[in-house]
């Protein structure tokens, strides 16, 4: 990201403060991030795209974790959602657009044409392309579902393990910034398999350390329990779009 950055400036012919200046900060903030000593925050990706006039996934550049001198490497380099400081980036096509992930709960993460997928964000790798995107009021969003508008995503569900709370292909729409418990609830969730799975949690009172009960709502008894340990929840489905 410092190297497209550095890019960017030299394909205008400014020095360092020339490009600090028209993005309202200093020459030594400026220069940190460019030398990848400083992380790039949300809002400074955005000001160095708009300065530019590119899309912010070519300044937050999709990858994929393939070995990159490979002939066959698969890159894909616009359409793509990446997690930064807790908030998503993409370029939207509408205002209040939220992105739909090819990553789907019960497929597998960012999996795309079978080949993995990702966005490199601040050294991390939390992204995904964008297969489509809804417009959902950021009223309703927030009031009506509780969530942060700027921190939903939506996931399609694959198979028939939640049935009938969750259909196949039913969209859901999912706050990744509620990463931890906070009731029982469906979440996505990863147990460490690189296989996103919308489950029910339920917390077995008494525990330490806690335990969770993992409940495929098509098969109410036949339950999982796993420590918090052993899962990572990736956001709490916070919405359903489906079919009547």
């Amino acid at each position: 990201m410092s190297n497209n950055l550095r890019k960017l400036r030299e394909a205008k012919g400014w020095r360092q403060e020339e490009a600090a200046e028209r993005l309202g900060m200093s020459k030594s903030g400026y220069s940190k991030i460019e030398r990848g000593e400083r992380e790039m925050k949300a809002g400074f990706i955005e000001r160095v795209a708009k300065l530019y006039s590119v899309s912010t996934s070519q300044v937050t550049r999709l990858v994929s974790d393939f070995d990159p001198d490979e002939p066959d490497f698969p890159v894909q380099d616009e359409r793509g959602a990446s997690f930064v400081d807790g908030a998503v980036v993409f370029e939207k096509s509408y205002d209040n657009g939220i992105p739909e992930l090819a990553a789907a709960p019960g497929m597998g993460v960012g999996k795309f044409d079978n080949r993995p997928m990702q966005v490199y964000s601040n050294g991390v790798a939390t992204g995904h392309p964008v297969l489509n995107e809804w417009v959902v009021p950021p009223d309703f969003i927030r009031h009506n579902l509780g969530a942060v508008p700027a921190k939903v995503v939506v996931m399609a569900v694959i198979g028939h393990s939640m049935s009938p709370i969750l259909e196949p292909n039913d969209r859901i729409i999912v706050d990744i910034s509620q990463q931890s418990w906070v009731g029982d609830a469906v979440y996505v969730i990863d147990d460490g398999d690189g296989v996103l799975r919308a489950k029910t949690l339920r917390k077995v009172s008494g525990t330490n350390p806690p335990q969770f009960k993992v409940v495929s709502e098509a098969a109410p008894t036949d339950i999982e329990i796993l420590e918090h340990s052993q899962f990572r929840i990736v956001g709490r489905a916070v919405g359903r779009i489906s079919k009547l």
